[in-house]
């Protein structure tokens, strides 16, 4: 059961309902979300929020992610982990050198 962060209340039943609908929702179109993201990807904006809210739920107390096996699964780090092995084609603000303005 979910709870409030940095309380031993727990969360009202509403809120519950609420994260695990859509824990649940993500859960089973995981599948079809990942297979539409573009091929070649370093990592996508939902991999990444996908990663934070699986790993801040339960570090936060809110609520466990075990029933929800595709997300946390997803989620473990191997698609950080592959973007983080490949060097970055993108150049800073620092690599451009003066600016012609």
């Amino acid at each position: 059961m979910a709870k409030l962060t940095g309380d031993a209340r727990l969360a009202q039943p509403k809120l519950w309902r609420s994260l695990d609908n859509s824990l649940r929702y993500l859960d089973d179109h995981l599948a079809h979300v990942v297979a539409a993201l573009p091929e070649g990807r370093l990592l996508s904006f939902f991999e990444v929020t996908l990663s934070s809210v699986v790993t801040h739920l339960p570090f936060r107390e809110v609520m466990g992610v075990d029933g929800y096996p595709a997300s946390s699964n997803s989620a473990d780090g191997s698609a950080r982990a592959a973007a983080l092995a490949q060097p970055s084609t993108r150049s800073t603000s620092r690599d451009a050198g003066p600016s012609s303005c």
